[in-house]
């Protein structure tokens, strides 16, 4: 009864996100906390798969930190004392861990997807007979190849935006505290070393999220302009071709394509030069840290 009333809510709501949607394409609206709480009905028919998925993502990230505190263990206790029964306990638990933390990555990846898809398939059903049950007026005002956008693409996008923000929230948390827990343990001087990049990181990733929202919006833009493109010429192939247009549909088409690509490659670069300066950061906290700590043992 309550899944019935939920999906009532969600078709009753989905002829004007629908419209949203295509707005967005558009780059006329944006979404809001409000506009999405029609997925939160989708979301609790799941609700139990997604405490689940959580439940591992956390165990996963906690499971993820032991191969780091053994491996400190093997080094400092066990080879820097010539412990030969050490070495071999700690090496064998440390290829025991390896294992199980594949394991643990193969249900926890297993568990995402199938949340994921699962939330999709149920949204795009819904969008779909939604769309169906239309009135003429409102799919006469919106282009078919942008119905098609919102099906395939959009529906896609936000399902697994929504499952997979929630669940690698409360693992990308665990995660974090665990590891800054371990350097404050291991060295709490070597540790703010490390921390001093933490201001690069964060003005580069601000600065990247800021172009990546613009690419993303002009990529969704494009998507749905090429979907309205295809639709109209193979739906209208014997008018393009009775009138010899095919030349110009050639040419629409492989603007709008042009269009795409580069829009795409904006945000290839913007997440390249992220990436770069992420990893020059890392290798200069690393050098920054073996050295420290080198001059800081040396001297005793």
């Amino acid at each position: 009864m309550n899944g019935k009333t939920g999906r009532g809510r969600i078709d009753g709501k989905l002829g004007y996100y629908v419209k949203l949607f295509s707005k967005m394409d558009r780059g006329e609206a944006k979404f809001t906390k409000k506009k999405i709480q029609f997925l939160i009905p989708l979301i609790k028919e799941s609700k139990n798969k997604i405490i689940v998925a959580i439940s591992i993502a956390i165990f996963s990230s906690i499971f993820n930190l032991f191969p780091v505190i053994i491996q400190k263990i093997i080094i400092d206790d066990a080879i820097l004392k010539n412990d030969e029964t050490g070495l071999i306990l700690f090496s064998i638990l440390l290829i025991t861990v390896f294992i199980t933390q594949w394991f643990i990555t193969y249900i926890r990846t297993r568990t995402f997807r199938f949340v994921s898809q699962r939330i999709i398939f149920n949204l795009r059903t819904v969008v779909f007979n939604r769309i169906v049950s239309l009135s003429l007026k409102d799919t006469n005002e919106t282009k078919k190849g942008e119905l098609l956008s919102v099906v395939m693409n959009d529906v896609n996008l936000l399902s697994t935006s929504v499952t997979s923000g929630i669940i690698s929230l409360f693992a990308d948390v665990i995660s974090l505290i665990g590891i800054v827990f371990i350097m404050l343990f291991l060295d709490i001087y070597l540790a703010f070393v490390a921390f001093l990049i933490i201001p690069i990181l964060a003005i580069s990733t601000r600065r990247t999220r800021m172009k990546m929202k613009r690419v993303f919006m002009n990529i969704h833009k494009t998507v749905a302009q090429l979907n309205v493109n295809v639709e109209e010429s193979v739906s209208g192939i014997r008018v393009v071709k009775a009138l010899a247009v095919e030349s110009k549909q050639n040419r629409g088409f492989s603007e709008t394509n042009k269009k795409n690509f580069d829009i795409t490659m904006k945000g290839t670069q913007a997440s390249a030069k992220f990436s770069a300066i992420s990893s020059v950061s890392s290798f200069v906290m690393i050098a920054s840290v073996i050295l420290i700590g080198g001059i800081r043992f040396y001297f005793g």
